[in-house]
């Protein structure tokens, strides 16, 4: 269904006259086959909300014009990828598994960032972004749902990707963070995967020093955590908390000057 809704836009676009709606059709072809196959993905097999929603959505893009038109696309996707969502939710048992943040985080990004579908398209920085990053999003969401729970792991999730908006570097390192804590904190993991989450705390140093001090810091938190299943194990990195807070402080004073 996904594929037959962007054909179908491709054709409409292709018969129009006017260069600004063949643009604006070609750029909801692109937004709706994307989140149409996040939906697909989401819900499992015979994906009916994916179905009734390519059908909507094709209906609108036929018979509105303009920024109506836009906005009705819109809406209807996403809807459509929160009753993906549900249905994909039950189907699972309320399982967080890659199978399904991963998509969700695709379909999120690309309704959030949309903007990135503008041209030029096949840059490397743009597929970085539609891809690489809600799906190192979704993966670091997974892991951190074996620790806290699917529940709280999904919601914290989402706050972050809506409230940026989108996933962006620092967001999605700070995900990332946090779930390379846990597994790094966690003895009963192999010494491999620990030394390379380990390491993997490194990375936010590389973008931003004081804020990857902060984000480290949150992920140290949350992996000494009581209700952690690691923090037993963990009970050691606790001591690096007052020294990364300080540095964290330190480290923010230069920004600080420019917020006054």
């Amino acid at each position: 269904m996904p594929l037959a809704a962007f054909a179908s836009l491709r054709i409409f676009a292709a018969v129009q006259r006017d260069a600004s709606a063949r643009a604006e059709i070609d750029f909801l072809a692109l937004l709706a086959a994307g989140v149409l196959a996040a939906m697909a993905a989401v819900e499992g097999r015979r994906s009916r909300v994916a179905g009734w929603s390519s059908l909507v959505v094709a209906v609108a893009v036929w018979v509105l014009a303009g920024p109506l038109r836009t906005a009705a696309v819109t809406a209807v996707l996403a809807v459509g990828l929160a009753l993906a969502a549900m249905a994909g939710w039950r189907r699972l048992g309320g399982a967080a598994t890659p199978g399904f943040t991963v998509p969700m985080a695709l379909g999120l990004q690309l309704l959030l960032r949309c903007d990135l579908l503008l041209p030029p398209l096949l840059d490397a920085r743009t597929l970085v972004s539609v891809v690489a990053l809600p799906a190192a999003a979704g993966l670091a969401t997974s892991v951190l749902a074996v620790y806290l729970g699917p529940w709280r792991a999904l919601v914290a999730a989402a706050a972050v990707g809506v409230l940026a908006p989108g996933w962006n570097v620092t967001t999605t390192l700070a995900l990332v963070a946090s779930a390379a804590g846990v597994l790094a904190a966690d003895a009963g993991r192999p010494r491999w995967l620990r030394s390379a989450a380990a390491a993997l705390l490194l990375v936010p140093f590389l973008r931003q020093p004081a804020i990857g001090l902060l984000i480290v810091l949150a992920a140290v938190a949350l992996a000494t955590r009581g209700e952690n299943p690691a923090a037993s194990r963990a009970a050691p990195a606790a001591r690096l908390l007052v020294p990364a807070a300080a540095l964290a402080a330190l480290g923010l004073l230069p920004a600080a000057r420019g917020w006054t």
